[in-house]
């Protein structure tokens, strides 16, 4: 049976509660620490989102799209979201509804480790996410079109572990 993201690999309210978006302490980016705990454990238990929306510029409806394309299985009971995968991911061809930084960081994630190769049209194509591609492809990753709106993602077989520097925020230059 497949394991939970949790103590002990049970669903344990708290653990999930801990690694919900809502409430992570990194915000809605801590939705991203899903996708290697789903991929690694084939399921994962968040706490269910308080809001449905993510920022007042992004739908969740875009994330839960890219989720759904790779085959990933979404189940709402009580208070709690449960993602899961029964096969193993493969390569999609996806034109995200919106630009989102965060679902086109959460279809890269995806993407790098599905089998096959994943187009991903109308991606955000920030400097951060320039810098996260940058940073998969020295751990291994083949990716291509970093910082344009289409992004071409080989899946590879793992990634290895790499040293690399982040160039500076370019918020904090402005």
């Amino acid at each position: 049976p497949p394991q939970s993201a949790s103590v002990g690999g049970r669903g344990d309210p708290f653990m999930a509660q801990s690694f919900s978006p809502s409430t992570h302490p990194l915000g809605t980016e801590g939705q991203q620490l899903s996708v290697p705990v789903v991929l690694r454990l084939r399921h994962h238990l968040l706490a269910q989102m308080r809001s449905l929306e993510i920022g007042s510029k992004e739908r969740v409806a875009t994330h839960l799209k890219v989720l759904a394309d790779f085959g990933i299985d979404l189940e709402v009971k009580n208070d709690f979201t449960s993602l899961s995968i029964t096969q193993p991911i493969s390569g999609q061809d996806i034109l995200l509804e919106e630009a989102s930084v965060t679902a086109t960081e959460l279809a890269i994630l995806l993407a790098v480790c599905a089998n096959g190769t994943t187009i991903l049209r109308n991606a955000a194509c920030e400097p951060h996410i320039q810098e996260m591609l940058k940073f998969l492809v020295a751990c291994g990753a083949k990716i291509e079109g970093a910082g344009t709106n289409l992004i071409r993602v080989h899946g590879v077989e793992e990634l290895n572990s790499a040293s690399y520097r982040l160039a500076a925020d370019h918020i904090e230059i402005a």
